[in-house]
């Protein structure tokens, strides 16, 4: 069964990644060739990155897309 995804936690999670590399929104989208308004509204839960950035956000946080898009690894994500 695939679990729903909170995106306002995601956000949390991808904004806890930034301020803890110190990046701003601009430097941190730059990262993936997003623009601040993409990363704020990642950030406030808005919409989520496409699966490319989710995955690129991952590797640079040391985490696995699971953890990034549900808290911990015991989902599965469904293609």
């Amino acid at each position: 069964m695939k679990n729903k995804i909170n995106k306002k936690q995601v956000g949390k999670r991808i904004q806890a990644i930034r301020f803890n590399m110190k990046y701003t929104l601009e430097e941190f989208g730059g990262l993936f060739n997003a623009s601040k308004s993409n990363v704020c509204s990642w950030e406030k839960g808005k919409t989520l990155p496409n699966k490319e950035r989710l995955n690129k956000i991952a590797q640079l946080a040391n985490i696995t897309v699971n953890e990034l898009l549900y808290g911990n690894n015991e989902h599965d994500i469904e293609d």
